[in-house]
C-alpha cells in the first residue's frame, strides 16, 4: 500500500478512536505502540499524528508522547463562538438557495415522535443533526469555509459523545431545528439565523452542565 494510504489510514482510525473516547482525553499515546495497534509503520503514523495536531485533537510532546487535547471550556468556547459566525453568516447571505425539498426532509425528520430517541438509538440523530448543519455550510460552495468547519466539527462530535448527552436535550435539540428550518422554509434567513443563535447557546451550556456540573 502506498505511504499517503496508510497515512490517510492512520489518521482517519486515531481519529475515529480520539472522537469515540477510545483514546480518552488527557492520555498519553505512545507512537510505537500505535505502531503495533495499528500494524501501519513509523512514517504514516508520524504524518497522520501531525494532522491531528494540526486538527487541534492531540499535542506532541517530544520525548514524551502523544497528548490527546482535554476538552476544557475555553476549547468548547471557541468552537461554539465560530459555529455561531461561520453558520448564522452561512445562513443569512446563503440559505435562500437551500432547495425546499432538502428543508422538507428535515422537517419531517424532526417531527417525528420523540419516543424514537433513547441512550441507544442516537446515531441516526446525529447523522441527520450533522448533515443538517453541513447542508446549510456547504451551500455556500466556499472551500475554506468547509476546511474550517471540518476541524471543529470533529471537536463538536467529540464533545458530545464523551458528554452523553440526555434524551431531554434531544428533544429540545429537535425542537430548536424546527424553529429553524421552518424559517428557512419561510425565507426568512435572518430569523433562521436567530434561532441557530440560541440553538447554539443551548448546546454550549447543555454541554457545560453534562461536563463539569454532572447536570
Amino acid at each position: 500500500m502506498r505511504k499517503d494510504n496508510l497515512q490517510d489510514q492512520a489518521y482517519k482510525v486515531i481519529k475515529e478512536r480520539i472522537i469515540h473516547g477510545i483514546y480518552k482525553p488527557g492520555s498519553l499515546l505512545k507512537e510505537e505502540e500505535l505502531q503495533t495497534d495499528l500494524g501501519i509503520s513509523r512514517t504514516p503514523i508520524r504524518e497522520a499524528v501531525i494532522r491531528l495536531q494540526n486538527d487541534g485533537l492531540v499535542v506532541i510532546r517530544p520525548k514524551k508522547g502523544i497528548l490527546v487535547t482535554e476538552i476544557t471550556i475555553d476549547i468548547i468556547n471557541s468552537v461554539f463562538e465560530i459555529r455561531t459566525l461561520l453558520e448564522t453568516y452561512a445562513a443569512k447571505e446563503y440559505g435562500k438557495y437551500i432547495g425546499k425539498d432538502k428543508l422538507l426532509e428535515f422537517l419531517h425528520y424532526y417531527e417525528a415522535d420523540d419516543s424514537s430517541l433513547d441512550g441507544n438509538t442516537t446515531d441516526e440523530f446525529f447523522d441527520y443533526d450533522n448533515a443538517f448543519h453541513l447542508t446549510l455550510m456547504s451551500i455556500v460552495g466556499n472551500p475554506y469555509f468547509l476546511k474550517a468547519y471540518d476541524t471543529i466539527i470533529d471537536q463538536n462530535n467529540r464533545f458530545r459523545i464523551l458528554s452523553g448527552l440526555k434524551v431531554d436535550r434531544l428533544v429540545e435539540t429537535k425542537k430548536e431545528h424546527l424553529d429553524i428550518i421552518k424559517a428557512g422554509l419561510e425565507n426568512n434567513w435572518e430569523k433562521a439565523a436567530h434561532y441557530l443563535e440560541i440553538h447554539f447557546r443551548n448546546s454550549k451550556t447543555a454541554l457545560f452542565n453534562c461536563l463539569f456540573y454532572n447536570k
